[in-house]
């Protein structure tokens, strides 16, 4: 059974991880960019104890595997870093930081 602690903390990442995908997949598409967002293999080592790379946006499109794969994290975890790059080499590059910071109400 779940408690409502750690219900309310998979709640927080499901909704922010979305809306995440949403706004990159929004610009993708103004700037017709081939984006990629995904969780490195350090990072998923880190925080799950895998030894993959989770990616949520490939070449532009939104991997639906992904999205649907549960993150569920310990609750001593208290940031998980996404990364992104792009393929395209003709535009200039312009460093985009986002900073989300969660924070659980009880």
């Amino acid at each position: 059974m779940i408690d409502n602690v750690t219900f309310r903390k998979k709640i927080n990442w499901t909704l922010s991880l979305s809306l995440i995908i949403l706004q990159l997949l929004f610009f993708n598409r103004l700037i017709y960019s081939m984006i990629n967002l995904f969780i490195s293999k350090t990072e998923m080592i880190r925080t799950l104890g895998l030894d993959v790379q989770l990616n949520y946006i490939e070449n532009g499109f939104v991997n639906l595997y992904s999205v649907k794969f549960p993150y569920r994290i310990n609750i001593s975890i208290s940031y998980v870093q996404f990364s992104w790059n792009t393929k395209i080499l003709d535009r200039p590059v312009s460093l985009i930081s986002i900073h989300i910071t969660l924070k659980l109400i009880l």
